[in-house]
């Protein structure tokens, strides 16, 4: 990935981030995901809740797969739908 743009970067950790909420069946989330000097910052909403993590690592959300970011997703449904 070493080639792409800033802007690629962004793209393919948003697209990962929205595939995985699809595998948990996480349809209709809203993604915002920011690419800063210390990382990524995500944001995840369901209907009014929110869902937010910064300083995230580039590699866990733009490798095709990664066990942090599953685990990231996790801890977002829990907290979105518990609430």
């Amino acid at each position: 990935m070493d080639d792409l743009t800033d802007a690629d970067h962004l793209a393919v950790a948003h697209e990962r981030v929205e595939r995985a909420l699809r595998l948990v069946d996480g349809e209709g989330w809203t993604v915002a995901v920011e690419r800063k000097a210390d990382g990524y910052t995500l944001t995840i909403r369901k209907g009014s809740r929110t869902f937010h993590r910064e300083g995230i690592y580039e590699a866990v959300l733009e490798d095709e797969w990664s066990q942090t970011r599953s685990a990231l997703i996790a801890e977002a449904r829990r907290d979105l739908e518990e609430r």
